[in-house]
């Protein structure tokens, strides 16, 4: 017999009900564009949510899978997207109530000075070169 834990359970929340008294036009990260994303360094307008469920506008970038970067300070998550040309890729937008968004399940902005610039080197056969000694 399979047992669900409240853990693996997930509440779907609608975006925005007919009494709602504000809200964003955009792609919503919860809505019809979950697990799809503009492609990759695509420029997008980002609509963020902080945790007071204030709303800022700001253009960035699609890096990855669930990864939007642009000029923020941390603590703001990317509640939804629009192509910064304007075009509209996945149709109309979808109408998005910041009141009913589940944050904890959003992704946090990053920031374009939080990139990664680590250098993986690898060695033949993982072994480096013996360097010359710049202290002879």
């Amino acid at each position: 017999m399979n047992e669900t834990t409240p853990s693996s359970l997930t509440c779907r929340v609608p975006l925005a009900v007919p009494g709602s008294r504000r809200t964003e036009r955009c792609y919503a990260l919860q809505g019809k564009t979950r697990g799809r994303d503009p492609g990759a360094n695509v420029l997008v307008e980002l609509v963020l949510l902080d945790e007071e469920r204030d709303v800022r506008n700001v253009l960035g970038y699609h890096r990855a899978q669930g990864r939007f970067v642009c000029d923020v300070e941390s603590g703001w998550r990317v509640l939804g997207w629009r192509m910064a040309d304007g075009s509209m890729p996945y149709g109309d937008y979808e109408l998005v109530d910041p009141e009913l968004a589940q944050i904890d399940q959003l992704p946090e902005a990053g920031c374009t000075y939080d990139i990664d610039l680590s250098v993986n080197i690898h060695f033949r056969n993982g072994v480096p070169p013996e360097w010359p000694s710049l202290l002879t």
